[in-house]
């Protein structure tokens, strides 16, 4: 797995990352998303799950280590990942992440 610092347009990524920040938020539309920031010892790369509701956002505001499945885009010149799937890690995967 790459560190988020090797990132680049259009890379699938999957791995444990630590959350950083989780905030819920509004999208135009009406609809809810979660907006993360994501990290490594390289360092830190915001997030985004769309479609996502309560529950899942106290699911991971209350967790310190995720593992993420998603895509790297560029927007607006700087890289941000576009989340598939997202979960808190497990007690035992988070010691080995």
């Amino acid at each position: 797995m790459p560190k988020i610092k090797e990132f680049t347009d259009g890379m699938q990524v999957e791995g444990f990352f630590a959350i950083r920040e989780a905030s819920l938020r509004e999208t135009r539309a009406g609809g809810q998303f979660i907006r993360l920031v994501l990290g490594d010892a390289s360092g830190a790369i915001p997030a985004n799950l769309w479609d996502a509701d309560d529950e899942a956002y106290r699911a991971l505001s209350g967790a310190q280590i995720a593992k993420v499945r998603g895509t790297v885009e560029s927007y607006r010149n700087a890289l941000q990942l576009k989340i598939g799937a997202i979960r808190p890690a497990r007690p035992e995967e988070a010691s080995a992440a």
